[in-house]
């Protein structure tokens, strides 16, 4: 089973977002204010905050000194169930499973496509052009390229072609199974992880459980 958690920061003011880095440890508040704009720090923000939510919900002891970072730059709590995190817009998510994971959020905005298409899949590539909507149709292949990339734990760089994640199954020697969610309009959001016809429950999160 996986749980995707997720929050919609649209309406999340200065005065609120400064009285919630103040229940962080100091050094991770000043890692959040290190960004300069408002939504960046927004998202940063909630997204620790929804991890500390969800073991605090499921009965587990949260302690900040067990949140690490792995060599590639992935968060992991020690102990704890597998998480991914991805926000977009004012988007932030996070889902969680007993195995690893990817998740990738992305609001469909105007983006040059035919920059990175011929980098694709040859049957993504095909998707795309055929699509009567070759946006939301280029975020739909996006946002499951990403989420495959990040449950393996490589960067974008190292294979954008190698692999068709149209596909409900991805993989030869290790499968890894994507699902497309719908979430809000105009996003697209994928999950990635190895749980094959893993049940996946969704929850919109309201921030004021946040403010007590």
């Amino acid at each position: 089973m996986i749980d995707l958690w997720y929050l919609d920061t649209i309406n999340i003011g200065q005065p609120d977002m400064e009285r919630m880095l103040k229940s962080l440890p100091i050094e991770i508040a000043k890692e959040i204010m290190r960004y300069r704009n408002h939504q960046d720090r927004l998202l940063k923000l909630f997204s620790k905050l929804i991890v500390k939510k969800y073991y605090e919900c499921s009965t587990e002891k949260f302690s900040w000194s067990n949140w690490r970072t792995a060599a590639g730059g992935k968060p992991f709590y020690s102990g704890g169930k597998k998480f991914n995190i991805s926000h977009s817009g004012s988007f932030v998510t996070v889902a969680f499973s007993e195995k690893e994971i990817g998740l990738d959020i992305e609001k469909c905005a105007d983006f040059d496509i035919a920059s990175v298409i011929d980098y694709l899949h040859l049957q993504e590539k095909k998707f795309i052009v055929d699509a009567n909507n070759s946006r939301d149709a280029f975020f739909t292949v996006w946002t499951r390229k990403e989420a495959y990339l990040k449950a393996k734990g490589v960067g974008i760089t190292e294979g954008l072609n190698h692999e068709n994640c149209l596909e409900s199954s991805v993989g030869i020697e290790e499968k890894w199974f994507l699902t497309s969610l719908p979430i809000a309009t105009d996003y697209k959001l994928a999950v990635c992880s190895q749980i094959p016809d893993s049940q996946i429950n969704q929850l919109e999160l309201d921030p004021t459980i946040f403010y007590h």
